[in-house]
């Protein structure tokens, strides 16, 4: 990524009544936090110097409560 410029994050689930929410963690941090606010499959974002180093994973459910987990990325900004 490069710093300033928009880049949209995106993932294709398949299933019925399908609910997203991404999750995040600063480097240096040891747990992932919500990223409130970021709950659909795509989501553009304009990242900074301060995201190098961020890894991102979204989560899946559908309507029978099921979850799937995407890979985890890590962010690197130039």
């Amino acid at each position: 990524m490069t710093a300033g410029n928009p880049v949209t994050l995106s993932l294709k689930a398949s299933g019925t009544d399908l609910k997203y929410q991404w999750y995040f963690k600063k480097a240096g941090q040891t747990s992932f936090s919500v990223w409130n606010g970021r709950t659909h499959a795509s989501e553009t974002v304009s990242p900074n110097s301060t995201w190098n180093g961020i890894q991102l994973y979204c989560v899946v459910t559908d309507s029978a409560g099921k979850t799937a987990q995407s890979k985890t990325i890590t962010v690197t900004v130039k």
